[in-house]
């Protein structure tokens, strides 16, 4: 039986495509060197990863000369909507409640950050919709 394939990125394959969000359109190398360069591992686990991504669907390349240069599929905003949908499903049975609830326990929020939520909940009781 195939290993299936999580919905959402691994704290990895994150670290990768936060590279290549950052630079649009670039080389394994310079994803590596955006990564950390020889922190973020061999150039090789890094290509590797790229063509898992690729095989995902998140990411895409085109071939100049004898490099491939890769650029996402997806934009960072559908990955942190698909990560949060995955995770409210799965750990809160689509129960937002609980998950609001639990937001300012393990994260200290600032007056300005508590009163953009309250704003946000305003905006939300007069039938504004985001997108």
């Amino acid at each position: 039986m195939s290993r299936r394939r999580s919905k959402i990125l691994s704290e990895r394959e994150l670290e990768v495509m936060r590279a290549v969000w950052k630079l649009g359109k670039a080389s394994v190398k310079e994803i590596r060197q955006e990564m950390g360069g020889e922190s973020a591992g061999a150039y090789t686990s890094i290509a590797t990863m790229l063509k898992f991504l690729e095989k995902k669907g998140v990411l895409r390349h085109v071939q100049i000369g004898r490099s491939y240069y890769y650029s996402a599929n997806t934009s960072q905003s559908a990955e942190q909507q698909k990560a949060l949908k995955f995770i409210l499903q799965g750990y809160f049975e689509g129960n937002w409640k609980i998950l609001l609830k639990l937001l300012p326990r393990i994260s200290r929020m600032t007056m300005e950050e508590r009163s953009m939520i309250h704003n946000l909940i305003a905006e939300l009781k007069r039938g504004e919709s985001y997108p």
